[in-house]
């Protein structure tokens, strides 16, 4: 996945610095790192910096915001407590946003001068790339000689060649830290866990400095607690000596009580009460060290399971389905990324990646989604909404332009970042081109055109761009179609097909979240849905829909076109707005004061139609969603329920384009079951 637009501002090196206690030397670290980012021309303006201060009780901070501001992008992270400094890095890694990531220690002693050197290793195909000491000058003699001692035991037990120097200075690309971010596990060393994942790695010599200043907070006991998490992480020796001890405990026994009775009966010598007790002790021991050695063995394995790692590292992939290879964007690209967590621009578990592309993968299968060789314009975003591009490119479509822009939901930073996290975990994000403004001059190559947020609108110049014969996607139902979206008779003139989806279609079934998308709303609204009366304005097609979801919560609920249609219930909870939107308000100031002096208290929720929100409140009617819509535009989104209907969606757009560009002969009743039709086949 690539950017064209020379405009882009996506960092390339994001550098993570845990910090504990060092406003004494964050500061020089940071200008240090400034001036690196300043003379090196492929590093100037696209680095960032995390600093994460992990609990620290001193300044530490509000240092490390002084040493960012003016000079470096970046953010400043303070932890409640001080988690370690492996969490503390982790909680970075979450923010970083750039293409590789390199982690470094905030006393000065990891050079930043070395980085360049770092990422010109990795630009040459390895995915880590360590920083190694050349040798331990700056510690203690009695630090050199335990962490010699220690890495020699650790090699024994572990069979791992780990550099007798330690590491802890790294680079790498961010397929490597999207399957760190995998693992979950705790008591581990994360530089441990990055060395033995398996990917391509090479080293960096490099001299350790000197601390900057004060005194270094890595203490014999924090030393003592990873070296005992390193071993017990990566190694099952010390289960299997128990194991060992108690087999040789039991062969002893079994030997001295053989002797023993070999004597009592040819040398005719008394069993004495010692030789009993030390077989049966011998024997009990020996079988408990077993029995403990054989449960150690399945708490490895839960161990093993727990801290999910991932079971395997792809180093290529090539997928040929005809036409030309997929586009690389970088030696990187070329590999595989896996990151199952939850993208960072939407905290919520359901939104997770792994389920993200479960949930896109059944929709594909269920519409039988085929973009073979389709060129797809459509938009970039943050949340569920984040799918369409990755879903276009899952069907096989040969190339996704994907629009990133600011908007009410986020900046086109994050929807780009959003948008390539999930290609990368789908494995498409080589055929998903992100572009910083509206491709006009590439519509011409464009199959399909999604009528998407920032896409719009498509008017009679964006349409004169396109080819004769390709297809708008409106992406919901026909007669939901605003007149400001798509200009339509210029789609007639140009040949352009244009067509809504078919909500209801069993494989695509958007509707039946409209009922759970009301309670959502009303209850967002502090109206318990359960038990409450609720009259409903509705004159479209979801009126069923929205009533049945209703009353399967518990709701009595009232349907109505108008709110004139008679008197109103003085004992209503809500009126919830589910219109048509139309030039005048759907819901006037005339109806507010009705509502005003007939149903006092009751909310009113803004499901769909624009309402005059000032005569409301001039007349003392709550009104909810605090914030209005766009004009036009639903109160509440889909997403609001969860991925779900978004996937659904999105998914029943792309079919609907899938269908249009094809020939009326080569199209079956089946597939014309998506379709809502708007503007046919060029005369």
């Amino acid at each position: 996945m690539e950017t064209v637009e020379p405009g882009d501002t996506r960092p390339l090196l994001s550098v993570v610095v845990p910090a504990y206690n060092e406003a004494g030397v964050i500061g020089r670290t940071l200008e240090r790192l400034s001036a690196v980012a300043g003379r090196e021309p492929g590093l100037g303006g696209r680095i960032e910096v995390i600093v994460v201060s992990d609990g620290s009780a001193d300044a530490t901070f509000d240092e490390a915001c002084d040493g960012l501001h003016g000079r470096l992008e970046g953010r400043v992270v303070e932890l409640a407590t001080n988690a370690g400094s492996h969490a503390a890095i982790r909680c970075g890694l979450r923010y970083a946003t750039g293409d590789f990531l390199a982690v470094m220690a905030a006393d000065g002693q990891d050079p930043p001068e070395a980085l360049p050197d770092m990422l010109e290793r990795l630009d040459s195909g390895f995915d880590v790339v360590w920083g190694r000491r050349r040798e331990r000058r700056n510690d203690p003699a009695a630090t050199r000689l335990a962490a010699a001692a220690y890495y020699r035991l650790f090699r024994l037990l572990t069979g791992l060649d780990y550099p007798p120097s330690g590491l802890d200075f790294l680079m790498a690309s961010r397929r490597v830290i999207e399957a760190v971010l995998q693992c979950s596990a705790r008591n581990s060393s994360l530089f441990l866990l990055i060395y033995n994942l398996g990917f391509a790695q090479a080293f960096v010599d490099y001299e350790r400095g000197a601390r900057g200043g004060g005194r270094s907070n890595w203490t014999v006991r924090k030393r003592a607690k990873l070296a005992v998490d390193m071993v017990t992480s990566y190694s099952a020796a010390p289960i299997r000596l128990a194991s060992l001890t108690g087999v040789v405990a039991c062969l002893a026994g079994i030997a001295l009580g053989v002797a023993t009775v070999l004597r009592a009966a040819i040398a005719d010598v008394p069993i004495s009460g010692w030789a009993t007790l030390m077989v049966v002790s011998s024997l009990a021991g020996g079988s408990m060290l077993m029995a403990i050695g054989l449960l150690g063995e399945y708490v490895w394995r839960i161990l093993d399971e727990v801290r999910a790692a991932p079971p395997f590292i792809e180093a290529r992939r090539e997928r040929r389905a005809g036409g030309s290879p997929p586009r690389r964007s970088s030696a990187a690209a070329a590999r595989e990324v896996v990151s199952p967590r939850v993208p960072s621009a939407d905290q919520h578990p359901g939104l997770n990646s792994r389920r993200l592309v479960t949930l896109m993968k059944a929709a594909v299968r269920r519409l039988e989604l085929d973009l073979e060789g389709r060129t797809v314009v459509t938009e970039a975003a943050t949340g569920a909404y984040a799918v369409t591009p990755v879903l276009a490119a899952m069907a096989g479509a040969r190339r996704v332009l994907a629009l990133a822009s600011h908007g009410p939901y986020g900046t086109a930073d994050e929807a780009a970042a959003y948008t390539r996290e999930v290609a990368a975990w789908a494995g498409v994000e080589d055929r998903i081109e992100l572009v910083a403004s509206k491709p006009d001059a590439r519509l011409s190559e464009a199959d399909i055109v999604t009528n998407s947020g920032h896409l719009r609108p498509l008017d009679a110049p964006t349409i004169a761009g396109m080819k004769r014969g390709a297809a708008i996607s409106l992406m919901y139902e026909a007669w939901e179609l605003r007149p400001d979206d798509v200009d339509v008779d210029a789609c007639c003139e140009r040949g352009i097909r244009v067509g809504g989806t078919n909500e209801r279609h069993p494989n695509v079934d958007v509707f039946s979240f409209l009922g759970v998308m009301a309670v959502k709303l009303l209850t967002d609204a502090g109206v318990g849905v359960t038990a409450s009366r609720i009259l409903l304005l509705c004159d479209n097609p979801y009126r069923a829909f929205i009533e049945r979801g209703l009353t399967a919560a518990g709701a009595v609920v009232e349907v109505r076109e108008r709110l004139a249609d008679g008197r109103l219930d003085p004992t209503l909870d809500a009126v919830l707005v589910a219109l048509r939107p139309r030039a005048q308000s759907v819901l006037d100031a005339t109806e507010a004061q009705l509502l005003a002096a007939q149903t006092p208290g009751a909310v009113v929720a803004q499901y769909w139609g624009d309402i005059d929100r000032e005569g409301l409140l001039a007349a003392g009617v709550p009104v909810w969603p605090a914030v209005a819509p766009q004009r036009g535009h639903m109160g509440i989104l889909p997403s609001a329920v969860g991925p779900e209907p978004i996937v659904r969606l999105q998914a029943g757009g792309l079919k609907v384009g899938e269908v249009l560009c094809k020939e009326e002969r080569q199209r079956s009743l089946s597939e014309l079951g998506y379709v809502q039709w708007v503007v046919g086949a060029a005369r």
